[in-house]
């Protein structure tokens, strides 16, 4: 650190110190409440299942999955995968310290204090950014490491180019690589806004360039064991396709949350942070030389959206929760937009509006008990303890398996179908068996359960073939978010 930076930090206001500790409180506050209560959801499982298998299968499991790269997991080994509680506390953690890492990143950038308390209030109470760091998946880390990656590439362009800072954006963007696929939009944002920065400088471009090259090793090696894999099973097929829509709505959805049907209530917030995202843009393209960090914010935004939804006219891989490498620069182009002289005097009060409505989004959610998107300890539970002997289990495949065999006694071992790959005897006179569907249908924004479901007319699934099939056997059905569970007993 430099004395001039070192002064600038002493030099901070005294209500600065205050104002951040309460922002903390309140990010964390939402972030850890109840933070338990709710089912792990299938794809946490998955957290649970991958970073806690023997260590001489782990790599081997993620690459027979081929959608994840590994650093997330390998930090979870660290930490004990029940109960859910602890399985969700890293994300959480780094949820909180990405707060406190935002206020100093703006803070060093910006040399404002009220523009670093602002970023870590919109943060602290961004609803997008609150529901991942409370589920056990890595896109808290990579917000946390991203935002690490740009902190220093900025820092690098303004000047400071010691071997530590090279060092350290280096191992950032590294992490952030092995963190997240979607992460090479940063080196695509960085190279654009070279574009327009430099001019001459051919000595920072090749440092630049190396560094990604260093950085990216380990990504490299990794897609090689790929390629390696006699057979992967890429698992994203489930993403619906996009849409022209679909990216205005993940905007929407990481400026303020989305809602689905709900979110008509949150029309004003809705309206106020696009209003500000669009001045913060207009403001970044106009002053592209004097303010490279809004430069590069919108460089980030277009590098993530664009090529992705390009591709996934293709090949879906477009889903909002992938785009947490945006958030960063969307919030900082919200506050600078904010800043502008014709907003400056109602600034402060558009800005709380958009935090109240963060806020209330979360607290009104958690507190309804409406944040569980997968209801697998009730339905499993349920099972076990209406389970009699002879009954039989059956389930599309392990991925069911997973989450079911989590929140059920290790004593109680049903006997199992998985219709994806086993061919079921019929049913004979007395015999039951419980079927357990998840619902097929996904939202490519909203991240809770989704509306109810009929399992016997869910399409190309041999599981409602077999059901519709034997339907005169149908007895009882359950209903939890996002999970149905019937039972069918033979004459």
């Amino acid at each position: 650190m430099t004395k001039p930076e070192l002064g600038a930090i002493m030099k901070r206001p005294s209500y600065f110190y205050l104002y951040a500790i309460l922002i903390l409180f309140g990010g964390a506050l939402l972030r850890l409440w109840q933070l338990g209560h709710a089912s792990l959801w299938t794809d946490e499982n998955f957290t649970s299942f991958f970073a806690h298998a023997p260590a001489k299968d782990f790599f081997n499991f993620l690459l027979i999955d081929g959608v994840h790269v590994p650093f997330y997991f390998m930090v979870m080994r660290l930490f004990p995968a029940e109960p859910d509680l602890v399985l969700r506390l890293p994300s959480a953690f780094f949820g909180v310290l990405s707060i406190a890492v935002l206020m100093g990143v703006v803070n060093h950038l910006y040399g404002s204090t009220r523009l670093a308390l602002w970023a870590g209030a919109l943060l602290a109470f961004n609803p997008y950014h609150i529901w991942y760091s409370r589920s056990a998946r890595p896109y808290a880390l990579f917000f946390l490491l991203a935002l690490a990656a740009n902190y220093y590439f900025l820092r690098l362009l303004q000047g400071r180019r010691s071997w530590q800072l090279w060092l350290l954006f280096t191992l950032t963007t590294m992490g952030a690589y092995m963190t997240h696929y979607f992460a090479i939009a940063l080196p695509l944002a960085q190279y654009i806004t070279l574009a327009f920065v430099l001019r001459g400088q051919v000595d920072f471009f090749r440092k630049w360039f190396v560094c990604h090259l260093i950085a990216g090793v380990p990504l490299l090696i990794w897609i090689g064991a790929l390629t390696q894999q006699e057979a992967i099973s890429f698992g994203i097929a489930w993403i619906p396709p996009v849409t022209l829509a679909d990216p205005f709505v993940t905007i929407w959805n990481l400026l303020v949350g989305y809602m689905g049907r709900d979110s008509v209530l949150y029309l004003p917030a809705i309206v106020i942070g696009s209003a500000l995202l669009l001045m913060g843009t207009g403001y970044a393209l106009r002053s592209r030389r004097d303010d490279v960090p809004a430069l590069y914010s919108f460089w980030v935004i277009v590098g993530a959206l664009v090529p992705v939804a390009l591709i996934s006219q293709f090949r879906a891989v477009y889903h909002d929760r992938y785009f947490m490498v945006m958030l960063p620069a969307v919030l900082l182009l919200v506050l600078r937009g904010s800043q502008q002289a014709q907003w400056r005097q109602w600034a402060s009060f558009l800005l709380v509006a958009v935090l109240i409505f963060g806020a209330a989004t979360v607290l009104i959610r958690i507190a309804n008990h409406e944040e569980e998107r997968e209801g697998w300890r009730a339905a499993s539970r349920h099972i076990e303890r209406n389970f009699q002997p002879g009954d039989q289990l059956m389930v599309l495949n392990g991925s069911s398996l997973i989450p079911f065999r989590r929140y059920t006694d290790d004593s109680f071992d049903p006997p199992t179908i998985e219709i994806e790959f086993d061919e079921p005897a019929p049913l004979v006179a007395g015999q039951r068996m419980w079927v357990v569907v998840r619902n097929p249908n996904e939202s490519l924004h909203y991240p809770f359960a989704m509306d109810e479901f009929d399992p016997f007319a869910v399409d190309g699934s041999k599981l409602s073939e077999w059901m519709r099939a034997n339907r005169l056997a149908w007895v009882e059905q359950w209903e939890y978010p996002g999970i149905t569970v019937l039972l069918f007993a033979a004459n």
